[in-house]
């Protein structure tokens, strides 16, 4: 006989499910990992007389397949339809507990198996309606994933009913409807923010004040929150105003692998109302993590160094591939290179799990920027930040470099033309640009090109500027004496007077004309 305490026989119903002892387990020994796909299990429906007092016990069974080696972990939990989940004994007026043997499940397999499980039912002389719940077996593999039991999931459900014997239920006159709360959604392991709020009224549309109101989680992952453990039933009461606010509600995990977001429903029902209401929500099962990119910095027309990318995966870490995200530019001056330039692109998640955005490039004016991630069936968002930076401030400086060309050859008497090139490399203009070409001895002048004549045979040029990456050439033209023979070397350089040059070894050519007479 199952023994309970004096404050478990004072519940006016009291439905039990608990794994026994006796556990029988076919197919322990050894056996080859087979496909997920052949993953099975079952739970027998339930019904039970009441009865009027004392306890009495049926078997109800679970059975399945495991079709891994590594072996399988079964799970049962009743969801309440009309009857009240009080596993942790805090809820008044409770008409079910399920016991397991531990809350994180029964290992089994690998091959196939059986567990005998035990309902309890105490009856009681209350006149009520005929009250059932959920029963949900599920199958979990044991292999090891990111966060646990999340390579492949398999559940079966049943119902039990405790079927009342203590006369009919009285006509029920009120009305109860659904006040605020309902069509939330959250993302797994988080509370709803707005509690779900009913109100209860007589024929006449007059509030009843002091009424019980029992709220059930009649499907989907979310629990109210208590003191203790979890609970998917909970009761309030009416205050003056006919509404009864319930406790706080909260998201779980959604446990099937690859599913974005799953629906939840609650229900409220009193003893004085004839319909219950009915509340829906949505847990979203896609979470958003960055995965790289945040806080570059980029100088202003140039890619940052990493593409931004995020990771898509659940609350029990199952990478999502395929799902669609978008990164949009907020704010700050930045845009997507690539095959799909903009500043807001959609990407697909890949078989890892994460979405990879294009390059993204800093846009012309410096300052902070602010790209926003979000995805199908996820509630949250990541922000990315980065920094464009000006463009760096030149050195004051430039880079002076000059050739001098000359033929080769030449005979007595004819002439030669003498070209000397400058050329600024930069970064700024060359102002107040100076530039001397040297005669040697054994020429005469023809044409200096506008150069000032000096002595020693130097020729003097002079220009107020020379921009950056641009050249300019001073040419002088002579003839060789009639009696000169031998290397004439000619030479030239230049120079900036105002701007510093940082580099002084290309700033002079030279250049030799051998002469020789005609044979």
């Amino acid at each position: 006989m199952h023994t309970r305490s004096a404050t478990t026989r004072r519940w006016a119903s009291l439905l039990v499910l608990t794994v026994t002892a006796a556990l029988t387990v076919a197919g322990l020994g050894p056996a080859p990992a087979a496909a997920a796909g052949e993953a099975s299990i079952t739970v027998s429906d339930v019904t039970v007389v009441e009865g009027d007092s004392g306890e009495q016990e049926v078997p109800v069974t679970v059975a399945g397949t495991c079709p891994v080696a590594e072996g399988c972990v079964v799970t049962l939990t009743g969801v309440p339809q009309t009857a009240t989940d009080g596993n942790n004994g805090w809820v008044p007026d409770v008409d079910y507990v399920v016991e397991l043997l531990s809350q994180s499940g029964t290992t089994v397999g690998p091959g196939a198996f059986t567990l005998p499980l035990s309902l309890y039912v105490i009856g009681d002389e209350r006149p009520e309606a005929d009250e059932t719940i959920t029963l949900v077996a599920s199958l979990l593999n044991l292999l090891p994933g990111p966060f646990g039991w999340t390579e492949f999931a398999t559940a079966a459900s049943s119902t039990g009913t405790i079927v009342n014997d203590d006369g009919p239920r009285a006509p029920a006159t009120a009305t109860i409807e659904a006040v605020s709360g309902g069509g939330q959604a959250i993302t797994s392991n988080a509370a709803f923010p707005q509690p779900l709020v009913v109100r209860v009224t007589d024929a006449a549309g007059l509030p009843l004040a002091g009424v019980p109101v029992l709220f059930n989680v009649t499907s989907g992952p979310a629990y109210w929150i208590s003191i203790t453990l979890p609970q998917r039933s909970a009761v309030a009461v009416t205050g003056a105003d006919g509404t009864a606010t319930a406790p706080e509600l909260a998201a779980g995990y959604v446990r099937e692998a690859g599913v974005l977001s799953a629906p939840v429903t609650v229900t409220a029902m009193a003893e004085v109302a004839a319909a219950a209401a009915t509340f829906t929500a949505t847990v979203a099962n896609v979470n958003l993590y960055a995965a790289a990119g945040d806080g570059q910095t980029a100088v202003v027309g140039s890619s940052f160094t990493h593409p931004l990318a995020v990771s898509v995966s659940s609350g029990q870490g199952y990478r999502f591939p395929g799902v669609e995200v978008e990164f949009a530019v907020t704010s700050g001056s930045a845009s997507f290179g690539g095959g799909t330039p903009g500043t807001t692109v959609t990407v697909v998640s890949g078989t890892d799990g994460v979405a990879t955005a294009p390059p993204l490039v800093a846009g012309a004016t410096p300052g902070p920027v602010t790209v926003r991630a979000s995805a199908v069936g996820s509630l949250q968002t990541v922000d990315f930040t980065a920094t464009v930076e000006a463009a760096p401030v030149p050195d004051p400086v430039a880079d002076i470099r000059t050739t001098i060309s000359v033929p080769t050859t030449a005979a007595p008497g004819t002439p030669v033309t003498v070209r000397l090139t400058v050329t600024n490399d930069g970064p700024i203009a060359a102002t107040a640009l100076g530039a001397a070409i040297r005669l040697p001895g054994g020429v005469f002048p023809l044409h200096l090109g506008g150069g000032l004549p000096l002595q020693g045979g130097y020729v003097l040029f002079g220009r107020p500027s020379l921009a950056p990456n641009q050249s300019v050439t001073f040419t002088v033209a002579v003839r060789v004496n009639p009696g000169t023979r031998g290397t004439l070397a000619f030479s030239g350089g230049a120079t900036s007077w105002f701007v510093p040059d940082p580099d002084l070894t290309d700033n002079n050519a030279s250049a030799s004309v051998t002469v020789s007479a005609p044979r």
